[in-house]
């Protein structure tokens, strides 16, 4: 039997998306790609913490509820690292006044530490590579 690589979810927020993860991850333990996730303050830990469960994954892009800085996405990216030794593209949508703030952090891969090569730019409307979960 095939299993996802790549999911895609969208509409549901915060503890809504993570209950069923919980329920789907027994069934997609090679996912690599999770996007469409819904997080703010009060859940990134706990999601970073469940995301380990997927043992493959290596890139999110999410949606953030409240306002980003660099010194906070910097925090997040550091306990991402202790939840998801694999995570290598991290994307993240903030919402500003009147436009999305897209954070996006690339693992530089020329040494052994985690170093991140860290992206700014404010977005007029939020476009991700959309795929739809692939079988492969």
């Amino acid at each position: 039997m095939k299993s996802v690589e790549k999911l895609r979810i969208y509409g549901l927020k915060n503890l809504y998306f993570n209950r069923m993860l919980e329920t789907m991850y027994q069934y997609m333990p090679n996912v690599e790609d999770i996007g469409g996730v819904t997080t703010s303050d009060d859940t990134i830990e706990a999601l970073c913490e469940f995301l380990s469960t997927f043992q493959r994954l290596h890139r999110i892009d999410m949606v953030y509820d409240g306002m980003m800085w660099e010194e906070k996405f910097r925090a997040g990216l550091g306990v991402m690292r202790q939840y998801c030794p694999l995570m290598d593209h991290v994307t993240l949508w903030a919402l500003g006044d009147a436009y999305y703030d897209k954070w996006t952090a690339v693992r530089e891969t020329t040494n052994a530490s985690w170093t991140w090569k860290i992206d700014n730019c404010k977005e007029c409307t939020r476009h991700e590579e959309i795929s739809p979960a692939l079988l492969s």
